[in-house]
């Protein structure tokens, strides 16, 4: 899943690295895949790439501009997408739980100055994550 048609968003994400985490400051990266777990992109500029998301560490953005590209989620991230999945499925008491996670991070969407909203690229699920 690609936006090339999507304008550059400026962004930055204070406070979810951990302090083990490679420092990469001003690269230009072009149509790369790029795998975030444990770096810190400070004053990067990311155009038509494909972030990778695997949750075996912390990442962080800070002063970064991301144009056009995607997400994959992978690993542990994507098992916990699959738990998610399946707890939604199992039980009512479950789905209110998740339903009021969903509300919370739309709250903090909306907490964050110039946030970018639909502007970023979508997440990009493995193909058998919805079987």
């Amino acid at each position: 899943m690609k936006r090339p048609d999507a304008p550059p968003v400026d962004v930055s994400q204070p406070g979810i690295a951990t302090p083990d985490v490679e420092l990469i400051e001003g690269h230009h990266i072009n149509k790369e895949t790029v795998h975030i777990d444990g770096k810190h992109f400070r004053s990067c500029h990311f155009t038509e790439c494909t972030f990778v998301f695997s949750a075996t560490n912390g990442y962080q953005f800070e002063d970064c501009v991301i144009t056009g590209g995607a997400f994959r989620i992978e690993g542990l991230a994507n098992a916990t997408m699959r738990f998610i999945e399946l707890a939604y499925s199992m039980s009512s008491a479950t789905v209110q739980d998740i339903e009021k996670f969903v509300e919370r991070l739309k709250q903090a969407k909306q907490q964050i100055p110039e946030y970018a909203g639909d502007k970023l690229p979508p997440p990009v699920f493995p193909d058998d994550f919805y079987r």
